[in-house]
């Protein structure tokens, strides 16, 4: 009998041994999924933890801005062009004329200028990580003799610079992706790998675009650069949302067209001049402008989906020109700068309309 009993309480306590480590590693497991990927956006956390339909679908959505932050009201500079970083953490910016570039710490709400070279402020890139800023720098050889480019890789935290390449042919501003840059330089690609020492990434194919003398080219190393079609439309610059995903085309007379990364045109907002996409969601935000022939004197927000033509207005939204927004990856939160040249943060609720 005794035996019997022994044999039992081993039994019970193997058994509960065994099941505490699955329960350790399912833990872990988690912990470490949630540690290891991507930044979601807001839409799809809830989602995500309500097993239901999002409110981003083919019906209605009504928007409402319930409160508003200006982050540089104590500063006398122009500031333009904000970006959250991709945790969402920070607000990288630089000022109207792009003479330098600052930080502002969300969490700890500071700003610090980290660099004021002429020009830094100009399509800056920031890495994944949100720890780094790539930008090309421009500095002159002397009278007569030309200019030298850069690109240069600085460090938020430390303000260390790094130079990543010089010339002294004519360069375009970098695009960075997870773990490479690109730009080119003469009409030729170049791409550096931001992990090796040797900078130079031969083994690159992934494909960058750029506007040359109003085309959209497809780029591709060890490939001839390919025209992507756009129905005779001019383009004038591109940009890539956030979570590059997709590809934000400006053209000279048509608005917006917001491309996937194959090249193809997913819709067009036509009288839009700034457009921001909420990561690994449908949800944009896009500004329209109008203007008198000489200045904008209006420029408007609205909330919109990738493949709607339908947009929505916010309300409560405050009557002033909107320029330049950037939407925060893990908040329903938007920055933009204003007619004043300051920096606003507005938290949007954005709700299913309810049919009646």
């Amino acid at each position: 009998m005794k035996t019997k009993i022994i044999v039992i309480l081993l039994s019970i306590l193997l058994w509960s041994c065994t099941d505490n480590k699955m329960e350790t590693k399912e833990k872990n497991t988690s912990d470490n999924s949630t540690e290891n990927r991507e930044h979601t956006s807001i839409h799809q956390q809830d989602q995500e933890k309500n097993n239901k339909n999002s409110v981003l679908d083919d019906s209605s959505i009504l928007v409402e801005a319930i409160s508003f932050e200006e982050i540089t009201e104590d500063l006398s500079e122009r500031f333009a062009a904000p970006k959250f970083t991709s945790d969402g953490t920070k607000i990288i910016f630089t000022t109207e004329n792009f003479i330098g570039i600052w930080v502002y710490n969300i969490a700890k709400e500071t700003i610090q200028q980290i660099n004021s070279m002429p020009g830094s402020g100009y399509k800056f890139s920031v890495s994944k990580d949100g720890k780094k800023i790539y930008f090309r720098n421009k500095t002159q050889k002397g009278q007569r003799r030309g200019s030298k480019y850069s690109i240069i890789e600085q460090d938020i935290k430390t303000k260390k610079m790094n130079i990543l390449y010089t010339t002294e042919k004519m360069i375009t501003t970098p695009i960075v992706f997870e773990s490479s840059l690109h730009f080119l330089e003469d009409g030729n690609l170049k791409s550096l790998s931001l992990k090796s020492e040797s900078n130079i990434d031969v083994k690159n194919v992934q494909p960058v675009y750029f506007v040359i003398d109003n085309k959209l080219m497809k780029y591709e190393l060890n490939s001839i650069p390919r025209e992507i079609p756009l129905n005779k439309m001019k383009p004038i610059s591109i940009d890539y949302t956030n979570d590059y995903k997709n590809i934000i085309c400006l053209t000279a007379s048509n608005g917006l067209l917001l491309l996937d990364m194959n090249g193809n045109v997913l819709n067009s907002f036509d009288k839009a001049r700034n457009l921001t996409k909420l990561n690994n969601s449908s949800l944009v935000a896009f500004v329209e402008e109008e203007d008198d022939g000489t200045k904008i004197t209006k420029s408007k927000m609205y909330i919109g989906l990738v493949s709607s033509n339908k947009k929505r207005n916010i309300t409560n939204m405050k009557n002033e020109n909107i320029f330049n927004p950037s939407w925060s990856p893990v908040a329903n939160k938007i920055v933009y700068s204003s007619d004043e040249g300051k920096l606003k943060i507005v938290e949007l609720n954005i709700n299913k309309e309810e049919t009646k």
